[in-house]
């Protein structure tokens, strides 16, 4: 029998049975949905509502770039934590103004540099081959910036831009360091660097450089696809120390061999002397600006253990921008060199 509270809407009883009612219709509408979500089948997501769950204090990777923070920001769930997501929008931002400048300067300068060498306005295009590997290298990048800008528009492109992301990690690095083991010979072994000056061994080391760095592509697809940065860093980090270990070391023998010159080795022409300088402030800039572009990278790789993903995410943009700002520094020295800024 009926009470008559129970034509009440607003009596508990029927609050209750509606409360269940929309319920069960949820629940029946959340099975329905195709195609089903499993988490197997999707990383990002199960990541991403492991940290959801109460208690739960597992730290999601981050990319190296910026990229997998812009594709995770598309399949995030409105539920998300706010201790996640607080310093996210921050980055984007960063990511996005440091690879719109990439595109809008370093385009139009490492093609003028380009030019310059192909013009003949340099010591030749043999002279300056591992030069040109370097401009074409930057401006593949570049070219490639431009996929990162629509990524939020079209995910697909998160996986070009994990390929192309390894062009300046990876081959940028690699070239500067030939090009400073090149002048080590040069300063200190005349005989070897005159026996290696063919073309033909230029061409041979490009082609060691560009396969290594389409390896370093493949891999960032790799590891960052799985949204996996411990695996991203355990193969650049090396790299970093590696290459910045040969070019400082090459680049203070080159600095002190010009600075306290041997005996017999001491020059009265004024010309040279002033060549001399012009070479050892061209050095000291070259190591300052090595050190500002691999050493915080470096630092801040190592912190990632420690750091939360919020810091290390916020850390990692900035550093990277540094590096990809101060990657002007050596075509501005060649225009420079040509004299085509005067």
């Amino acid at each position: 029998m009926m009470s008559p509270n129970d034509n009440d809407p607003k009596h508990p009883s029927r609050l209750f049975k509606s409360y269940l009612f929309k319920k069960d219709i949820n629940g029946v509408l959340h099975q329905m949905t195709w195609p089903p979500q499993s988490p197997s089948l999707n990383p990002r997501k199960s990541s991403q509502q492991a940290l959801n769950t109460p208690g739960n204090s597992s730290r999601i990777p981050e990319a190296s770039t910026g990229l997998e923070m812009n594709f995770t920001e598309l399949s995030t769930s409105q539920n998300a934590s706010n201790n996640f997501t607080f310093h996210r929008p921050l980055s984007s931002y960063i990511y996005l103004s440091g690879y719109s400048i990439n595109v809008i300067l370093g385009l139009p300068i490492n093609s003028y540099v380009l030019w310059l060498i192909c013009t003949g306005k340099g010591s030749g295009i043999a002279a300056e081959f591992f030069s040109i590997n370097l401009s074409v290298c930057e401006i593949l990048f570049c070219l490639g910036s431009l996929e990162f800008l629509p990524i939020s528009v079209c995910p697909k492109l998160y996986y070009v831009a994990c390929f192309i992301v390894a062009l300046p990690n990876a081959g940028r690095p690699l070239i500067n360091c030939v090009i400073c083991f090149e002048r080590y010979l040069a300063v200190l072994y005349p005989v070897s660097f005159l026996k290696y000056k063919p073309l033909r061994y230029r061409l041979a080391c490009s082609t060691v450089i560009w396969i290594t760095t389409l390896g370093y592509c493949v891999y960032s697809l790799f590891a960052l696809t799985l949204n996996d940065m411990y695996m991203f860093l355990c193969a650049y980090l090396p790299l970093y120390f590696l290459l910045l270990t040969v070019k400082l070391f090459c680049s203070l023998a080159i600095f002190r061999a010009l600075k306290y010159p041997g005996p017999g080795q001491h020059s009265k022409d004024k010309e040279a002397n002033t060549m001399k300088k012009k070479a050892i402030t061209v050095i000291l800039i070259i190591t300052v600006t090595m050190i500002f572009q691999y050493a915080p990278m470096f630092f801040v790789g190592i912190l990632y253990k420690t750091l939360s993903v919020a810091e290390f995410n916020l850390l990692w943009c900035i550093v990277v921008v540094i590096f990809l700002l101060l990657g002007y520094v050596n075509p501005f020295l060649y225009i420079n060199r040509v004299g085509s800024l005067s």
